[in-house]
């Protein structure tokens, strides 16, 4: 089978799948983001191992996987204080244990390589289901809190369908994706990074901005009647600008590890942390704007 058949292939099987689990919610779509966060954190501990060949990212996929889902199951914000401050000293002693186990060789790649793939990873994916439960949370906090945003009131929550703004965003990464592939490779002439992507241009970078931006506008125009128009704008923006800039801290990653994909477990594809790059900047950042609209 050829390497577009199989991009085709998995494409043709990986969209409905996905879109199907944002759309619905749940606990499977929970676990799917689980399993994500469990790929992706053994994709991360090949980086560290390309460093340090007898690393084996047992403490790294456990922890990720632990403190996504103390994100993802609780919405009660003192509860998930609770449990990662709990779980992150735990973190702590196990990432010093093993490498006290394994010897000081390599000991900083390792320590510091562990606590950057939980945060990147496991903080990543756990923002998309944070993002898709956002009303929820918001309801949790307001309650604690005793106030109400003049933005994001609960009746504005409630208007939105939050499996579609997720859906809409990932859209919008994949608009910002293409613009600047296709725009880049035709009239790109001003290298953006060449030390860490050769072939991304100046040219495609804005294309991509502009994409984002536009796609995001128009879908929420449509869908969303209650969100002002400044709010779509900085969305979109966050989608061409983070993304981006996920896009290249990843291409950065795999240059140093010597690399070309993250991994072969998407056929045609690369890997999870390939695929997923720009999300795991994007959802962070947007949920993070979201809540900072909550408090005012």
């Amino acid at each position: 089978m050829s390497e577009l058949s199989k991009r085709i292939l998995v494409a043709v099987v990986g969209i409905p799948l996905a879109v199907g689990l944002i759309l619905w919610g749940g606990i499977f779509f929970k676990i799917f983001v689980l399993v994500l966060v469990w790929l992706g954190a053994s994709e991360f501990a090949s980086f560290i191992r390309s460093k340090n060949p007898n690393y084996k990212g047992y403490v790294l996929i456990l922890f990720s996987i632990l403190i996504s889902s103390a994100l993802i199951f609780n919405k009660k914000p003192e509860i998930i204080l609770v449990s990662l401050l709990i779980l992150f000293l735990f973190l702590i002693i196990a990432a010093f244990s093993f490498n006290l186990k394994a010897g000081p060789e390599y000991s900083i790649v390792s320590i510091s390589g562990t606590f950057a793939g939980v945060i990147y990873v496991g903080f990543g994916f756990s923002s998309i289901v944070l993002l898709r439960e956002f009303n929820l949370l918001l309801l949790y906090w307001r309650d604690i809190f005793n106030q109400e945003s003049v933005f994001f009131t609960m009746n504005f929550a409630e208007s939105i369908t939050w499996g579609w703004l997720v859906l809409f965003v990932f859209i919008s990464i994949w608009v910002c994706d293409s613009a600047a592939y296709f725009i880049g490779t035709k009239f790109g002439k001003n290298k953006l990074l060449p030390s860490v992507s050769p072939k991304k241009s100046k040219e495609g970078a804005y294309a991509g901005l502009a994409g984002a931006i536009v796609s995001f506008v128009i879908l929420a125009f449509f869908f969303f009647d209650d969100m002002p128009i400044w709010v779509a704008l900085v969305t979109g923006g966050i989608s061409g600008t983070i993304g981006q800039a996920g896009d290249l801290a990843e291409s950065l990653l795999k240059r140093d590890a010597g690399l070309k994909d993250s991994s072969s477990i998407l056929p045609g594809h690369g890997g999870i942390l390939d695929r997923f790059d720009s999300v795991l900047f994007v959802f962070p950042a947007i949920l993070i704007f979201y809540l900072i609209l909550s408090f005012i």
